[in-house]
């Protein structure tokens, strides 16, 4: 199974270590999101998309990818992170990734620190994550994948 993980990781870097201990652990390629050209989903059987949480969803540019791209019957995952590793904010990118035709897998969500917004003003939540048990459950969610 030819695996791909595309993300956004702004800020902190969080969403990137979440990115690479799945793409590690499936043996995936791993591309930030605006390095991607859409043509070249087609060569994949399973795609995760992740990003940190900005205003109650995923970054713009995975959305955009998603509209645009051609996912009808590809296996497909959603990850985030977040101050607080709400796996709530994952659905709206779920739906997209169903409305455009993707066969969800699963989804995994774990926090990350966060200075985000308002987050900014009292010096940011959720500080040392994620942190290595979000680094393993990241880990086993992966693996739960090559189920």
């Amino acid at each position: 199974m030819k695996s791909l993980i595309i993300y956004c990781s702004i800020h902190h870097g969080n969403t990137k270590k979440i990115a690479e201990v799945i793409a590690e652990t499936l043996g995936a390629d791993l591309l930030r999101a605006d390095k991607l050209k859409e043509a070249s989903l087609e060569q994949y059987d399973l795609i995760g998309f992740g990003s940190g949480i900005y205003n109650g969803k995923h970054h713009d540019e995975l959305i955009r990818i998603i509209k645009k791209a051609n996912i009808k019957d590809k296996s497909a995952f959603v990850f985030s992170t977040s101050g607080t590793g709400s796996n709530k904010y994952n659905k709206s990118l779920i739906d997209l990734l169903k409305s455009n035709g993707a066969l969800i897998k699963n989804s995994f969500s774990c926090k990350g620190f966060d200075t985000y917004s308002l987050f900014k003003l009292i010096g940011g939540v959720s500080k040392g994550h994620p942190n290595s048990k979000d680094i393993e459950n990241a880990r086993y969610f992966a693996q739960t994948l090559l189920n």
